[in-house]
């Protein structure tokens, strides 16, 4: 099968993912991986999704909606990272595979990836790679270059796996373009995370508050404690500014890591702001509880340096909660074109603060109306079976057809 042929139906797909140090639950590359695996099964392909783990943890299989391998990280490593797989890593990726096989790895900025691509390509197996945002930091909102080292590195290795991809999977314009510097000649599609699935589950109501809440402003985020990757800074930064300045709220945060390191580097970042009394840094929540927390909230926040369309975002406006978003999101067009809520423009406490400002002064009437606007946006941006089949005519697009997709 030539390149130009497309994919036969009836693929083989198999969701490459490395287990990080945070469950995988908690973590949104494999959340994305699951809910296209199971999409992809339902479209009646043959999935499977391929974990590389250190190999002194185990895989819980109970985490995953689809057949699970896992496969040890073993190999030659440099600096604490994985450079050259293990033969064996290399035999168990590739067992089985023939011309029905694409692989679709999730993730990018990682030394082990050279490896993966380059023997992937030797053998003929086709691949696509969802870069999950690990581009963002590279360049600024004007495509400026802003880590020099990273991007020397991304040009002279990533650049080669990129291009010789089937295509590369991006998940917002901005990414596109972050791709399109490093790898010039890589076919990009883009495709958008999602939050629900029309077909596994129930369609998510409209909003069913007729006011904001008791403690209205509550402002809230849930997703990874990571600081400055998340802006968690700037949103405290803003809030004391909004506080400072007159204003009124108090910010709720929920994610992994709340007893910890991360946990307590927040709470010291209020203090340190004079604001403890109106930051709660909370644990993670899952399934109901998930929805109880995000329906008791007036907005969801996420002043994010570097993202790539982050779920809980969406989730938080299936859940009618009115955004205040970065660029650095992705959904800064969708927000204004909507009415969905407020976008920060510039990374600055300041800027949050103004925001924040703008959603506090909200009436309630107004504020009904832009959270009907927010679930009404992430009904049109937030269906994984849309999304899987959009992959899916994808996988079997012509090289044609992919350099006109992105």
């Amino acid at each position: 099968m030539t390149e130009e042929t497309g994919a036969p139906a009836g693929l083989d797909i198999r969701h490459l993912v490395v287990e990080e140090a945070e469950q995988s639950r908690m973590n949104g590359v494999h959340l994305v991986a699951n809910r296209l695996a199971r999409e992809q099964a339902r479209l009646g392909q043959s999935v499977r999704i391929v974990v590389l783990h250190p190999p002194a943890r185990s895989i819980d299989p109970g985490v995953w909606d689809a057949p699970v391998e896992a496969l040890p990280l073993e190999g030659h490593s440099l600096f604490g990272h994985l450079v050259q797989p293990a033969p064996r890593l290399v035999a168990a990726l590739v067992a089985g595979t023939g011309p029905r096989t694409l692989v679709h790895i999730h993730g990018a900025r990682r030394p082990l990836l050279l490896a993966i691509g380059r023997e992937l390509a030797r053998r003929g197996i086709r691949y696509v790679v969802t870069i999950h945002g690990r581009y963002a930091h590279v360049a600024d909102a004007a495509m400026r270059r802003a880590h020099r080292s990273t991007s020397l590195y991304l040009a002279m290795f990533e650049r080669r796996v990129l291009e010789r991809a089937w295509f590369v999977h991006a998940l917002t314009v901005q990414e596109a373009d972050a791709v399109r510097q490093i790898a010039p000649r890589a076919r990009i599609a883009i495709v958008a995370n999602a939050a629900y699935s029309s077909t596994f589950d129930a369609p998510p109501p409209p909003p069913a508050r007729a006011f904001p809440s008791p403690d209205f402003p509550l402002f809230g985020f849930c997703g990874r404690y990571a600081a400055h990757h998340k802006g968690l800074d700037l949103l405290i930064g803003g809030l004391a500014a909004h506080l400072s300045a007159g204003g009124r709220g108090r910010l709720a945060l929920a994610g992994n890591g709340a007893t910890g390191g991360e946990g307590a580097a927040l709470r010291a970042l209020a203090a340190e702001a004079g604001i403890a009394g109106s930051v709660t840094v909370g644990g993670p929540v899952f399934g109901p509880e998930k929805e109880r927390t995000l329906r008791g909230w007036d907005f969801f926040v996420q002043s994010s340096r570097f993202d790539g369309l982050p779920i809980g975002a969406v989730e938080g406006a299936l859940a009618g909660l009115p955004l205040i978003v970065s660029t650095a999101t992705g959904l800064a067009e969708a927000v204004e074109r909507h009415g969905a809520g407020f976008v920060v423009r510039d990374l600055s406490p300041g800027a949050v603060a103004d925001a924040l400002g703008q959603a506090a002064r909200l009436t309630p009437e107004a504020w009904v109306r832009m959270s009907r606007a927010a679930h009404a946006m992430a009904l049109v941006t937030g269906d994984w079976a849309r999304s899987a089949e959009a992959l899916q005519h994808l996988y079997a697009a012509g090289s044609d057809d992919l350099r006109l997709a992105g």
